[in-house]
């Protein structure tokens, strides 16, 4: 197969330190159409799904040879489907790519939002250097469920200080989800986010125990549901295990996995070594709210570790938390201008007034997640934006970019804030991570 088509602004993978950061692979031929099937009928040989996923994954092999690295340098792979029925063959190439040693993923089902109509799974990751010295260790205790006969993925992965979780449901792997409204007849004995939440971060406290670190340790943060509506109860279990809050962004997708799963947490933990050279501190430079103590919900705008990382939170085009008003142009002359423009450049401007108060610059972002509510209807707007920023700073080498849509199950929007207009609503989300250059 001939290489896809790259769709994002900026590169197609970049190696920072010890770190590669992929941007999202689209399966793509080189007329930029969807990979298909060879087959003749679709009910006859591989299906799209198989052989957009094999493409993906060769796709990936390719970026990181192209800097020195390889399949097996890989720590962790996020990957959104089309639908969750498109799972096992995905599993299928995906085990046909890693073989007996896979690296950690997340998985969540964003329907039929991608910008290029037609591809049923993309993905990013993140990988060792080829020129790291950091070792990539496979994280297993047998105190959590194993997801690796059912999912094909450890429990976590481990380099030097960086530990990368596999994003899993609060599955036994067994008979589902264990746990919340399991008879009809009684639901009001339970409620799934409050019990889902208990499993999976107790499960997962016992993965970081076998690391040497400890959930609390969490920096970075993506906790993905299909119905926002469950977000209360999760983070009030999420407050307990993290009492110091991570940078997060809490998004909305359509589905997941296994049925009646409420949530799955994308996280990024950090294993402390014995000096302060990766000490963990909160940073309130450059904001102008915070979320614990305006609206009592528990992540952090801001965290540094040691000199050289930045980690923000996903920033909305809302510089006001308690009136939930979005920056953008007048609702009364919409036509005259580009909604989603105007929201890019107010997001990127809070993000902006953070990477400089902590002594940052643009030009230090290695990594950008960007969420779009509506991805085919604004993604032309948001890249012009986004470039036109770049660009007016000076940035010469842009970071590798995810781009992920982000609608709830039943199609509603998957941020957080609706805020008080029902016309102008925010419609984009980003989170950045930054290394000092």
């Amino acid at each position: 197969m001939t290489e896809p088509i790259h769709l994002l602004p900026g590169p197609k993978a970049a190696a920072y330190g010890d770190l590669i950061y992929v941007a999202t692979i689209f399966p793509l031929n080189d007329f930029g159409l969807p990979v298909r099937s060879n087959s003749p009928t679709t009910y006859v040989g591989e299906s799209d799904a198989f052989m957009q996923s094999r493409a993906a994954l060769e796709e990936l092999d390719r970026r990181l040879k192209a800097l020195g690295s390889y399949l097996s340098r890989v720590l962790r792979v996020e990957v959104q489907l089309q639908s969750a029925g498109d799972f096992y063959d995905f599993k299928r190439a995906w085990m046909e790519a890693f073989g007996d040693d896979p690296p950690a993923r997340t998985t969540i089902v964003t329907g039929d939002d991608c910008i290029a109509p037609g591809v049923r799974v993309t993905l990013n990751a993140v990988a060792l250097s080829g020129d790291s010295t950091l070792q990539r260790e496979v994280i297993h205790t047998d105190e959590a469920p194993d997801p690796m006969p059912w999912e094909h993925v450890p429990q976590a992965i481990k380099a030097g200080p960086w530990v990368f979780p596999s994003a899993l449901p609060a599955c036994d792997f067994s008979t589902g989800i264990p746990v919340g409204k399991r008879l009809p007849a009684f639901p009001y004995y339970a409620n799934d986010a409050t019990a889902q939440a208990e499993y999976l971060f107790g499960n997962l406290q016992k993965v970081m125990h076998a690391v040497g670190t400890d959930v609390a340790n969490t920096v970075k943060a993506h906790l993905y549901e299909p119905s926002l509506l469950t977000f209360p109860d999760v983070d009030a279990v999420w407050a307990r295990y993290m009492p110091r809050p991570p940078t997060r962004a809490s998004m909305a997708v359509r589905d997941l996995l296994v049925p009646r799963a409420v949530f799955v947490t994308n996280l990024t933990v950090l294993a402390p070594p014995e000096d302060d050279s990766m000490e963990i501190v909160e940073t309130r430079k450059g904001i102008s709210w915070h979320p614990v103590d305006v609206r009592k919900v528990n992540f952090t705008p801001g965290i540094s570790v040691g000199a050289d990382w930045l980690f923000l939170a996903g920033q909305v085009p809302v510089p006001d938390f308690d009136t939930g008003v979005v920056d953008t142009g007048p609702r009364q002359l919409l036509n005259y201008f580009s909604n989603i423009e105007r929201q890019t450049e107010a997001t990127m401007r809070l993000l902006d007034s953070q990477i400089r108060a902590n002594g940052f610059e643009l030009r230090d972002v290695v990594d950008a997640h960007v969420f779009l509510v509506h991805a085919q209807r604004d993604f032309n707007g948001f890249a012009r934006a986004w470039e036109r920023i770049l660009h007016e700073e000076g940035v010469e080498n842009p970071p590798p970019m995810t781009l992920i849509p982000s609608r709830q199950r039943n199609g509603d929007t998957g941020i957080m804030f609706l805020g008080p207009d029902p016309v102008i609503r925010p419609d984009i989300e980003i989170d950045l991570v930054l290394h000092r250059r």
